[in-house]
């Protein structure tokens, strides 16, 4: 009975010594970062400022628009006379969602502005990119938007991460196309 006793205390005493790690040490190795998937916004405009996607304009820039991104081709969908409540490009998710090329009316999007705007995305956060996606309007011009996305720091939470519309960089995800 005293060698049972005797083990049962040298297994206690070895479970106390090795089975917790120290609560200070610093060691983020079961820090879980998300990278959030990265949406695409296009304004269309003339000139003057007006609208050019509104579907009640006489030419629909946004039929036989398409973007290419890594090889794939993707033509522009009127997605506009969908209900509010369906998904039209934004989720909590954190994978991303192939929505593809999509008119969507701005407030589902930007609750104060009016108007409509083309989506494209989801493109995955955590990929290391640099690439670039071609936007063909129906008149056969085109435009260039770039996107990289590197050095991703999971201790820091930081990224490099830019974007360019036809050579012209900018910080934000949101483009204003004049025609």
């Amino acid at each position: 009975m005293r060698k049972v006793t005797l083990m049962f205390f040298l297994a206690i005493a070895a479970m106390c010594m090795t089975g917790c790690s120290d609560s200070n040490n610093n060691d983020d190795s079961d820090l879980i970062v998300d990278w959030y998937p990265v949406m695409l916004w296009m304004e269309l405009v003339d000139e003057n400022g007006n609208d050019l996607l509104d579907p009640s304009n006489e030419i629909k820039w946004y039929e036989g628009a398409t973007i290419t991104y890594r090889g794939k081709t993707y033509t522009a969908e009127d997605y506009t006379d969908k209900i509010e409540d369906e998904p039209a490009g934004s989720t909590r998710a954190i994978l991303p969602v192939d929505y593809g090329f999509k008119l969507i009316k701005k407030e589902w999007q930007f609750k104060d502005e009016k108007g409509y705007i083309l989506l494209f995305g989801q493109i995955d956060g955590s990929l290391e990119l640099d690439e670039d996606l071609v936007i063909t309007w129906p008149n056969g011009k085109q435009n260039t938007i770039h996107y990289h996305c590197s050095d991703h720091n999971d201790k820091e939470i930081s990224v490099n991460r830019w974007y360019a519309l036809d050579g012209v960089r900018q910080e934000s995800n949101r483009f204003v196309i004049t025609k």
